[in-house]
């Protein structure tokens, strides 16, 4: 019936995502331009921080990226950095 196809289809769909997302990377440009810059420093409160010192501030925090998000991986709460990322900003790993 309808029902089913829309739910095989919504399958589909989620696979897909899981996909894409599995297969994602950030883009080199993104980790340079100024808009990353400004979420690391605004983030971290540091002027030059490190991947290292971003952690806590971008993942383990009381808002951490992605909190608010689905993961498209598990289809649970939180989900990766790549996954709040426009498509400019992904490309395969």
């Amino acid at each position: 019936s309808g029902h089913m196809r829309g739910m095989r289809v919504e399958n589909v769909v989620q696979d897909l995502q899981k996909e894409v997302s599995m297969e994602a990377g950030v883009s080199v440009a993104y980790l340079l331009s100024e808009e990353f810059l400004q979420l690391a420093q605004s983030r971290s409160g540091m002027e030059d921080p490190t991947f290292r010192d971003l952690q806590a501030s971008f993942w383990l925090g009381p808002n951490p990226i992605g909190g608010d998000k689905i993961c498209p991986r598990d289809r649970r709460l939180g989900c990766a950095l790549i996954d709040t990322l426009p498509h400019e900003h992904r490309h395969s790993a």
